[in-house]
């Protein structure tokens, strides 16, 4: 007897197969193609709001040029908060808002209007951006504004919440700023010396911050830091390379 199935027989095998699993098979095609063609939608649809947020944003920094070019123009002013607010509440958590914040921030500061920059700088510390490192200059600079209007217990509240490393000197001669306000000489010092230290051990030198401690009467000794380019004394202890033993040529006498 044959080992080999006939036409006929193949077929209704194939046919039972079939009957017993097309349904799963099918599903399981739809299934996959849906997820793939999903992720497809989902990853051009995320770059399309990518663009259209870069683009909005571009345009309230224009618009932000202007308004600094003629910052009494009513018009360019109107037209800057306009497109702010509507960036602002469409993406509230993106970087895009958080800087467009920095930005609303900085042009009411410059017409003295304090009172609407800490505003605009407190939405910045309550936004849930990803990006820790603008969470952390939104508190540096909400402290700075509040200083600015004598708030120097509340501006004191707002540098605590800058606990990265990052930024800990940034903080530390902010709240050495506030203290010389509050005549709190010694405190400013320590504050000072710490953002120094810090400072230091990162071999970046801040030249404000040293006139800041030297003014308080704390010599701040010069950092060496070490450069790509060694000094010459270093390079001519060096011997010079061992000339080239030359070799012996064919036509040579000896």
């Amino acid at each position: 007897m044959s080992t080999y199935l006939s036409d006929e027989e193949q077929i209704d095998r194939f046919k039972g197969f079939l009957k017993t699993y097309g349904n799963a098979i099918v599903t399981g095609i739809l299934v996959a193609l849906i997820i793939f063609f999903g992720w497809q939608y989902w990853q051009k649809k995320q770059a399309v709001e990518r663009f259209n947020l870069a683009t909005q944003y571009q345009q309230v920094v224009d618009s932000s040029k202007r308004l600094a070019a003629a910052p009494d123009n009513q018009t360019a002013r109107t037209q800057y908060f306009s497109q702010a607010d509507a960036l602002v509440k469409a993406n509230a958590d993106s970087a895009q808002a958080v800087q467009t914040h920095f930005l609303s921030a900085k042009i009411a500061a410059a017409k003295g209007d304090y009172a609407i920059a800490e505003k605009q700088l407190m939405a910045a510390t309550k936004s849930n951006v990803k990006d820790e490192g603008l969470k952390q200059l939104a508190w540096l600079r909400l402290a700075y504004m509040q200083m600015a209007q004598g708030k120097h217990d509340a501006a004191l509240s707002s540098l605590k919440q800058v606990n990265d490393a990052a930024f800990l000197p940034s903080a530390n001669e902010a709240k050495g700023d506030i203290l010389v306000q509050k005549n709190d000489l010694a405190g400013a010092k320590a504050a000072y010396q710490t953002a120094w230290d810090a400072l230091a051990k990162r071999e970046e030198p801040r030249q404000l911050l040293q006139v800041k401690l030297e003014s308080l009467g704390v010599q701040v000794p010069e950092l060496k830091i070490d450069g790509p380019i060694r000094p010459a004394s270093e390079t001519s202890s060096i011997p010079p390379a061992a000339p080239a033993v030359p070799t012996a040529q064919s036509g040579s006498g000896a």
